[in-house]
């Protein structure tokens, strides 16, 4: 069973959304994050552990998206 992991938040003000995706079959066969709709960023997952790669997969997205200013739709500081 695959595994997302989608946030709808606000990156600079503008309404988008993060994802990270984790494998059907395996957790290795496929992992990638994404955000605001666009490419699919794959990675190697760290460990077997769902909840460890998931970790992994935000980490992702924080350094991707870390000069930009992202809050929760209501305007609060959003929570990873």
């Amino acid at each position: 069973m695959s595994i997302r992991w989608i946030r709808n938040l606000l990156i600079e003000g503008v309404p988008s959304s993060v994802e990270v995706f984790l494998g059907q079959h395996t957790i290795a066969d496929k992992c990638y994050v994404r955000y605001d709709g666009g490419d699919e960023i794959w990675f190697s997952p760290c460990s077997e552990e769902r909840e460890k790669v998931l970790e992994q997969g935000k980490s992702i997205l924080q350094k991707r998206l870390s000069n930009q200013k992202i809050t929760s739709l209501d305007g609060q500081s959003f929570k990873w």
